[in-house]
């Protein structure tokens, strides 16, 4: 059965991630975008990296689960 982060293509499960935008010092996350595809993902989060206040921010891939939703 499929839920709502997963996808089937010839039988076999396609992971889905979520990109988060997260603050350093508080651990808090400030922005969540998903759930994606592993490569939609990484574009994803390559782009926002490219304005990202780094000194501030960081960001990480969280694999979609039912609990995750």
């Amino acid at each position: 059965p499929l839920d709502a982060h997963s996808t089937t293509t010839g039988g076999s499960m396609i992971k889905q991630f979520y990109v988060e935008v997260v603050a350093y010092y508080s651990n808090e996350v400030i922005k969540r975008l998903g759930p994606l595809s592993k490569s939609k993902a990484d574009k994803v989060e390559a782009g926002i990296n490219i304005n990202l206040d780094h000194e501030r921010y960081f960001t990480r891939q969280v694999e979609a689960t039912k609990e995750a939703a």
